[in-house]
């Protein structure tokens, strides 16, 4: 009886090993087809350079210096996204310096996994060019592929002269020093002290408009993600201009490791059912 009732849990253990080596090569190959779909929709260095040609766009270089981080070197964060307790995908954050010196460029991947794309497929791309030095954007771009939905923008700032240009306008916008897309925002915000009951302002280039955003930290608290744990930084953006990028509705929290690295560890984006939240899964 005893060599049946081993028997019988030696086949459970493999049914269970097999079914893990199925899903995590069903997960690699999710992840290879995302990686690759998204990756095409990214626009050439040729298309835009004759963007800056155009408009006659010189890249502003060094105009103001930061804190440097480790991420200005060459950084990967995985995050797991999930839907209040169900995991609807996973994104990236990936950067790495360019061969022009003195550039940054960093991008952001998010994907459905196989079960939320039955319903609603996504396959997001966002890809920014960033002065390493003072942490603001002189190119960015975001490609949306969600089901039907499909959208290709670039927003190119001319920091020297302060304007961004955008695609489908034809007049620039005046933006003031320093304005950010949405990505060198939270590269930017890394890089601050973010001290305990400070707040600060951050003017965002979002597609056509131009919005003052605020941010708060509220205090500190420990959040275990798949990651590890983490004493962080809560930081709340709230918008301050008219317009609509962050709402009361929204309601999105950050938490920013409270550390050297600044990592981002969770966001929170609370929604009409429910909770999205965006977990730091892996850094390297």
């Amino acid at each position: 009886m005893n060599k049946v009732r081993q028997l019988y849990i030696l086949v459970l253990i493999l049914c269970l090993y097999a079914f893990c080596v199925a899903d995590a090569q069903k997960a690699h190959a999710e992840y290879a087809e995302a990686m690759q779909t998204i990756g095409t929709t990214f626009f050439t260095q040729a298309f835009k350079d004759s963007i800056a040609f155009k408009r006659a766009i010189v890249p502003a270089m060094a105009l103001r210096t930061t804190t440097s981080l480790q991420f200005m070197q060459g950084e990967m964060l995985s995050f797991a996204v999930d839907w209040n307790f169900v995991n609807a995908g996973n994104a990236f954050i990936i950067s790495k310096p360019m061969k022009e010196k003195g550039i940054l460029l960093v991008t952001l991947l998010g994907f459905s996994n196989s079960f939320t794309s039955t319903f609603y497929h996504v396959r997001d791309g966002q890809q920014c060019e960033i002065d390493a030095l003072g942490m603001y954007p002189l190119f960015f771009e975001e490609h949306l592929r969600e089901n039907r939905y499909k959208a290709d923008r670039w927003i190119a700032f001319d920091q020297s002269l302060q304007k961004a240009y955008v695609n489908g306008m034809d007049t620039a916008l005046s933006i003031p020093a320093f304005s950010h897309s949405l990505v060198s925002s939270l590269c930017y915000l890394r890089t601050l002290p973010l001290i305990d009951r400070d707040s600060f302002n951050l003017d965002c280039v979002v597609q056509n408009k131009l919005y003052k955003v605020l941010f708060r930290c509220n205090g500190k608290e420990t959040i275990k993600v798949p990651a590890g744990t983490f004493r962080c930084i809560c930081v709340e953006p709230q918008l301050v201009a008219s317009g609509r990028v962050f709402s009361a509705k929204d309601h999105i929290t950050l938490w920013i490791s409270d550390d050297s690295r600044r990592l981002p560890v969770m966001i929170r984006s609370r929604l009409a059912f429910g909770s999205l939240y965006v977990r730091l899964s892996a850094f390297q």
